[in-house]
C-alpha cells in the first residue's frame, strides 16, 4: 500500500474517532445555553441567543452549588488518603522482602478482579450495621478500599524501575528508610503520583454507584446522583438544566487532565519501562 494512502487512511481514522468523542460534549455544551424547546425542534444548530444564565440557575436553583462541595467534600480525602496509602503500599511491596509479601501482592491483584456488582449487597448490609450510611467518613473509606488495589499496583511499577543505586546512595549518606523513601525515591516517582492523582481523581469525582449506595440523604448527594435526581424529580423536563449541571460536573476533571496531561503521559511511561 503506497504510503500516501496509507496516512490518508490513518488520519480518517483518526478522525472520525475524534468525531465521535468531542462531539457529544460540543453538542452538550451548546444544548446548556438553550431553551428545551429549541433542544427539542433543533438539537445540532447554536442557540438562537445564548443564555449564560443557564449556567446559573443550575447553580443555584437546581442545587448544584450544594453538589458540588458534597463532591469537593467527598472526593479530596479519597484522592490524598488514597494515593499517600498507595505510595506507601507500592515502595513497600517494592523494595522490602518480607515473609507473605507474594500472598499479599497476589491478594491485592485479586481484589482487581472482583467486579464491584458482587460487593454492593454486603457493602451495603456492614455499612448499615456499623451506622455509616449518609455517613462521608463511610464512603470515603468506601471509595479509598475499592481504588487502593490499583493504586498500589500502579505505583509498585514505579518504584520496582527506579534505580536501586540512588537508594543505596542515599544510606550511605546516612538516610534512615524513611529519608530514603522521601528525598530519593518518592522524587522519582512524582510522574506516577501524579499520574495517580489524575486517575483517582476522575474516577472519585464521577463515582455514581457506592454514593447511590452509600448516600440516600438528598443534602449529601454529590454531583453524579444531582443529575441523577435532577432528571427523575422534574414533571416537566428541563434539558438545559440538566446539560448545564452536566458542564459543571465535567469541567473540573477536564481541567486537571489539561493541567497534567504531560505529566500523566510521562507518568504511565516512566511506570511501564526502566
Amino acid at each position: 500500500m503506497p504510503a500516501t494512502i496509507n496516512s490518508f487512511l490513518k488520519w480518517t481514522v483518526l478522525i472520525l474517532f475524534a468525531v465521535f468523542a468531542v462531539g457529544p460534549v460540543l453538542w452538550m455544551f451548546v444544548s446548556a445555553f438553550k431553551t428545551t424547546p429549541e433542544i427539542l425542534t433543533t438539537p445540532f444548530r447554536l442557540p438562537s441567543e445564548w443564555r449564560w444564565g443557564n449556567i446559573g440557575r443550575a447553580w443555584g436553583e437546581a442545587g448544584f452549588s450544594r453538589y458540588t462541595m458534597n463532591t469537593i467534600i467527598m472526593t479530596v480525602p479519597a484522592v490524598v488518603i488514597g494515593v499517600a496509602l498507595s505510595t506507601l503500599g507500592g515502595y513497600a511491596f517494592a523494595r522490602f522482602n518480607f515473609r507473605g509479601g507474594g500472598v499479599a501482592f497476589f491478594l491485592l491483584l485479586y481484589g482487581l478482579t472482583v467486579p464491584f456488582q458482587a460487593l454492593m449487597i454486603p457493602l451495603f448490609y456492614n455499612f448499615s450495621r456499623f451506622g455509616l450510611i449518609n455517613e462521608y467518613p463511610g464512603l470515603i473509606a468506601a471509595l479509598i478500599a475499592v481504588h487502593l488495589p490499583f493504586g498500589i499496583f500502579l505505583m509498585r511499577s514505579f518504584f520496582v524501575n527506579a534505580q536501586a543505586e540512588i537508594a543505596d546512595a542515599a544510606r550511605i549518606d546516612g538516610c534512615s528508610e524513611y529519608g530514603v523513601f522521601w528525598h530519593a525515591m518518592l522524587p522519582l516517582a512524582r510522574p506516577g503520583v501524579l499520574a495517580l492523582t489524575t486517575i483517582l481523581f476522575t474516577d472519585q469525582w464521577k463515582a455514581f454507584l457506592l454514593p447511590l449506595i452509600l448516600i440516600q440523604d438528598d443534602a449529601r448527594r454529590p454531583l453524579t446522583l444531582g443529575l441523577l435526581f435532577l432528571r427523575d424529580a422534574q414533571s416537566q423536563q428541563q434539558y438545559e438544566l440538566l446539560a448545564a449541571g452536566v458542564i459543571i460536573a465535567s469541567l473540573p476533571t477536564i481541567l486537571l487532565f489539561l493541567a497534567t496531561n504531560r505529566y500523566f503521559q510521562r507518568g504511565l511511561v516512566a511506570g511501564s519501562s526502566k
